[in-house]
């Protein structure tokens, strides 16, 4: 098997702000992937126990591109961050989908994640993370019958569904030392 290959070109701009209170940075990147390695069309490793898995698997190439911002407050009692990617991820495959591209299985067009913390004093200190990202592309049953006593299934294109956005806030209090540093 070749090894996979990939070519990132990225760009990006860094400054503070503010007395350097505040740093943003901007990027933007394009990846060229060579040498890809799929399951091919059909394929069900889980069903063939034993058999060589070499045999199953089909070769493409595929390329990503996006851009990243960042913002970060980094004194006071108020600090936290920003972050902010949209991207793209693509494959394609001769074998694949009839040839057509699909997106990755990490093909994540948003991905948010916002931090904050809060000094209230040197005893006490309160945070929170939010996070979201794109949900994930998958492929999916979208029939089933039997011919002939065997299941067979028919499925949306490779990676032609998405399942539900993920997110979640976490939220934090911690106190610190001992009551008198109240």
């Amino acid at each position: 098997m070749k090894p996979q290959i990939g070519t990132q070109y990225s760009a990006g701009y860094f400054r503070n702000f503010l007395d350097d209170v505040i740093e943003a940075s901007v990027e933007g990147y394009y990846k060229d992937m060579r040498n890809q390695i799929e399951y091919g069309e059909g394929a069900q490793p889980q069903q063939n126990g034993n058999t060589n898995y070499d045999n199953q698997l089909v070769f493409g190439k595929g390329y990503s591109y996006g851009a990243e911002l960042f913002v970060k407050k980094r004194t006071g009692k108020f600090t936290g961050w920003v972050g902010y990617t949209w991207s793209r991820t693509i494959r394609r495959f001769p074998d694949i989908n009839e040839g057509r591209e699909f997106p990755s299985r990490w093909d994540r067009r948003h991905d948010l994640s916002v931090v904050v913390s809060y000094e209230r004093s040197k005893r006490w200190n309160y945070g929170a993370a939010f996070v979201y990202a794109t949900g994930q592309a998958v492929t999916i049953p979208v029939n089933r019958y039997f011919i002939e006593g065997q299941l067979v299934s028919d499925y949306t294109d490779r990676n032609g569904y998405r399942m539900a956005p993920y997110h979640r806030i976490d939220l934090s209090a911690t106190r610190n030392g001992n009551r008198d540093q109240e």
